[in-house]
Formats: C-alpha cells, sequence, structure tokens
C-alpha cells in the first residue's frame, strides 16, 4: 500500500518500508536498527562544469539542498554520526571528495572499479571508499575481504546514480548476517538497498527526499529480475 503523507510510510510490503521525506526529521523515529546501509551525496556541487557534469551523482537535484560540500557537513555527516551512535553497524560510500568530513571509520575497504567513468582532479577515479562503523559480525566466526572490484553495470532505473545491485547485495551480506535483522537506508535513493535486502529475505527500510525516487525504488521492488 502507498501513502502521500510524509508521517506515514509511502510504501510498506514484505518486510520492505519506504518513508517519503527527511531522514533528519524521521531517523530518530524508527527505533533500533542493526545495520544503516547507505551511499549519502558526494557534495560535487550539482554537476556543474567539468567532468562532474559526467558523474551521475552531481545530477541529483533534489529540492530544498545543494549538493555541495556545506551540504554534506551540515547534513549528510551529522546524519552518520547519529547512525554511528545509534544503529548496530554502519557502512557508508562516502564517495572521495568530502570523505575526510565523515566521521573515522573503524575500517576502511573500497569499490575497484577499473572501467570507471568517474572524474578526479588526478585522473578518473577507480577507488570509492566503503567506510565501516561498529563491529563486524562476524569477527571471531571467519571474515571476508572488506572490498571488492566492480565490473557490473547498475542499468537504466530512472534515477541518476544507481548502485549496481550485486555489489549492494555484498555489503548487505557483509553487514547483516541474521534474517531478523533491519536494514535502513537513510539516503534511498533509486532502493538499491532496498531491493538488495528484499531478495536476501531481510526487512529494510529507505528514506527519501524526492518523491520521484520513492516511485522509481517501489518499481524496482515491484520486478520479478532487476536490472
Amino acid at each position: 500500500m502507498i501513502v502521500m503523507n510524509k508521517t506515514k510510510p509511502y510504501y510498506s510490503k514484505d518486510g520492505i518500508t519506504i518513508y517519503h521525506g527527511d531522514c533528519r526529521e524521521i531517523l530518530p523515529t524508527l527505533g533500533p536498527v542493526d545495520l544503516v546501509l547507505t551511499d549519502p551525496p558526494y557534495g560535487i556541487d550539482g554537476g556543474r562544469g567539468g567532468g562532474n557534469r559526467r558523474r551521475g551523482k552531481g545530477n541529483y537535484t533534489a529540492v530544498g539542498w545543494e549538493d555541495n560540500p556545506e551540504y554534506i557537513a551540515e547534513v549528510c555527516v551529522p546524519i552518520i554520526e547519529y547512525a554511528v551512535a545509534n544503529a548496530g553497524r554502519c557502512i557508508v560510500t562516502p564517495g572521495t571528495t568530502n570523505m575526510n568530513l565523515y566521521p573515522l571509520p573503524n575500517d576502511v575497504g573500497c569499490f575497484w572499479t577499473p572501467a570507471s567513468t568517474g572524474f578526479g582532479s588526478w585522473g578518473h577515479t577507480t577507488f570509492n571508499p566503503i567506510f565501516y562503523y561498529g563491529r563486524d559480525p562476524r569477527a571471531g566466526k571467519g571474515q571476508f575481504p572488506n572490498g571488492r572490484t566492480i565490473t557490473e553495470q547498475a542499468g537504466v532505473v530512472g534515477h541518476p546514480c544507481p548502485k549496481p545491485l550485486i555489489p549492494w547485495k555484498w555489503l548487505l551480506i557483509k553487514g547483516s548476517v541474521e534474517s531478523t535483522d533491519i536494514i535502513v537506508d537513510p539516503f534511498m535513493g533509486s532502493g538499491t538497498s532496498l531491493r538488495a535486502a528484499k531478495d536476501l529475505g531481510r526487512r529494510a527500510i529507505g528514506i527519501e527526499i524526492e518523491e520521484r525516487y520513492c516511485e522509481v525504488a517501489v518499481k524496482r521492488l515491484a520486478q520479478e529480475v532487476l536490472f
């Protein structure tokens, strides 16, 4: 059922819930969660000018915010700080431009993208950091690598910067081991984290400020075979 009300779920079905609204307002109302898994804005100035225009992340133009370092410092960083303090575990893919603004992680991994089309001041960006907060749920039980190579394509889903599903399933498996775990993505975007959770039998909550991307996520959740 879809409810067009920011104070109620926009979508709720089969253990997956979407809220349309500001994560600063919604996240504190959710109660205990087991894993926060999210890909926040990168703060690359809205994609204006130079190589940034060709990076899909910079074309994310939601109403009410600017994709610049100030927004990262004032909004995204406090959200992650809150998540680190209140969730069992957090996994964040912060991008490279403003990653040093975030709290010091317990560990750092990476997605290595040899065919990357992203741009940095010293060339193509092939290193995409993964920040891990909290305790590895497999600590003492057999660990696996904290990074991997990405060769998968995200496909066209109606969002400027969708994430490929297979790597996000990998992240979710790494940060969550129990089918009863609750996963939250406060910067949901196209809903890749939620689709990964659905496919892996996890409960998940996504929060997204842009309604059209809530619609994209709902459509992706309804698909039998996801691209």
